[in-house]
């Protein structure tokens, strides 16, 4: 499984290294460099990717959600917990973040 991952950090790379990307897909990219480095176990590199993503699109429940794993995997249980909640205030409507927010006792 990770030749397909490391495949797609090297695009997503080689993408931002470009500068063909418009600003509002340099923070996609970014926010998918930084799922693929999660996934990838690279835990600091992930968490500078999706700050960077947070800052070109602070709306994007997902990249809070990744921080939140990144954080947990990391044994930051309290800052995980802070960033699946501002993943829920952004998207609610979204099973797993809901799933996350519930399994974690994160719901009021």
């Amino acid at each position: 499984m990770q030749e397909p991952l490391t495949e797609a950090l090297e695009f997503c790379s080689a993408a931002l290294n470009s500068g063909d990307l418009k600003e509002g897909d340099i923070g996609e990219t970014l926010l998918y460099r930084g799922v693929v480095r999660y996934q990838l176990g690279d835990l600091p590199g992930a968490l500078n990717d999706l700050n960077l993503s947070i800052d070109y699109h602070p709306e994007k429940a997902l990249a809070y959600f990744f921080k939140g794993l990144t954080f947990e995997a990391r044994g930051e249980d309290k800052r995980a917990d802070s960033q699946y909640k501002n993943a829920y205030f952004y998207d609610p409507q979204d099973a797993e973040i809901a799933a996350k927010m519930a399994e974690r006792a994160l719901l009021n």
